[in-house]
């Protein structure tokens, strides 16, 4: 063989080098070190597209080059790498190393992360662990130092080190309240107190808001203040949590509007809901639009579809098209595409010929850019799958 061949397969070999060495992304964990990670990948499949994050401005900030990815809570966002999860940052620095199989959203500083050996724990932003290893399926991120947990089907409760107050057992459970777990029993649901004893129940169901629970039993639904620790009066055959100081409640076939001071208020409609910065959408004979609490029309009932308010936004849909008017009804822009999205920080995803696409504020498109799949802003990016 002549030199020069020599040397072009010596190149050729350090070039499959590099690229070995290139495909095994910094802060990876090494599969010998992740029990159950080989098994694992037998079925796993990468996607032909990868996912990275761009700015306001419709720049790439962040390479596409991750199989998958969740929005950025906290400043940090969730990251697959060839079948493993991390977190990085907002400067693409991987600062959780990518070693499970699965991980949720930062919320309230704290993350829930699977194992391949199906254990889960909490973690704090520096990757900390806040708890033990579980062998439990799920672990939900409450907003105290109280959590609920799933184990074998039936929910449990457990301090965020792991400790466990309630053993599994229940076939439902709500956020603890600060005062009550609302847990749901094969007769019904119960509130049991901070010594783990109920002290009512059993109820036919239990439906938890921000200061009350709703609260059914023969039939009929009552507000329970969780401050007071008193009903509202009044029995409804059914009702929505309170909105604005105001909830939607059905009595004797009628709607009304009911107060915290237990008014009510007649709705002369066949559906009433809220549907933010002071709206509520109303329907009436298959049409929708949109009242305010004095019950003034701000949208006239005769859309097909209206979304809730966003940014001060609503998109409406007419025939087969979406636009969108302000929350007065005012026509921002005229029906025009046959699926659209609510506004986050300052822009909505739109289907196009050729694509996802963004619209701003003004409803011009945002950046000449199509996507193949993108998500909405969060903390100034947006993730998204792109065309290779």
């Amino acid at each position: 063989m002549s030199k020069n061949a020599i040397y072009l397969v010596f190149v050729f070999l350090m070039f499959l080098s590099s690229c070995e060495q290139e495909s095994k992304p910094d802060n990876l964990k090494s599969p010998e070190e992740i029990k159950g990670y080989e098994e694992y990948m037998e079925d796993y499949e990468e996607p032909r597209y990868k996912w990275g994050f761009i700015d306001i401005d419709g720049q790439t900030v962040i390479q596409a080059k991750y199989d998958a990815c969740g929005d950025f809570h906290q400043s940090l966002a969730s990251v697959n790498i060839k079948g493993l999860w991390g977190y990085i940052n907002k400067q693409a620095k991987l600062v959780i190393p990518c070693q499970w199989k699965r991980v949720s959203d930062f919320s309230f500083g704290k993350a829930v992360v699977h194992s391949f050996d199906n254990s889960c724990s909490v973690i704090n932003l520096k990757g900390e662990a806040l708890s033990k290893r579980l062998a439990f399926d799920e672990i939900f991120i409450d907003s105290g130092e109280i959590l609920r947990y799933i184990k074998d089907g039936t929910f449990g409760f457990m301090k965020t080190n792991g400790d466990v107050l309630f053993e599994s057992q229940f076939l439902d459970a709500l956020p603890f309240t600060s005062k009550y777990f609302v847990v749901e029993q094969l007769d019904g649901w119960y509130l049991f107190n901070e010594d783990l004893k109920p002290v009512q129940g059993p109820f036919q169901r239990i439906k938890q808001d921000e200061n009350f629970l709703r609260i059914k039993a023969n039939g009929k639904w009552r507000y329970f203040n969780l401050e007071t620790e008193s009903f509202l009066k009044g029995e409804f055959s059914s009702a929505s949590s309170f909105k604005e100081r105001l909830a939607v409640v059905r009595e004797n076939d009628g709607l009304f509007f009911f107060d915290l001071e237990s008014k009510k208020k007649a709705l002369d409609y066949d559906h009433v809901e809220y549907a933010n910065e002071g709206r509520w959408l109303v329907s009436k004979n298959g049409k929708v639009g949109m009242i305010d609490k004095d019950l003034n029309t701000q949208v006239p009932i005769e859309y097909d579809m209206l979304y809730h308010a966003e940014e001060s936004k609503i998109a409406y849909m007419q025939g087969e098209l979406w636009g969108y008017m302000d929350i007065d009804g005012h026509i921002l822009k005229e029906a025009f595409s046959p699926l659209v999205w609510g506004y986050k920080n300052g822009f909505a995803r739109v289907i196009g010929p050729k694509g996802v696409y963004f619209i701003d504020e003004s409803q011009q498109r945002a950046f000449d850019r199509n996507f193949f799949e993108v998500r909405d802003f969060s903390e100034g990016l947006a993730r998204v799958e792109i065309y290779r």
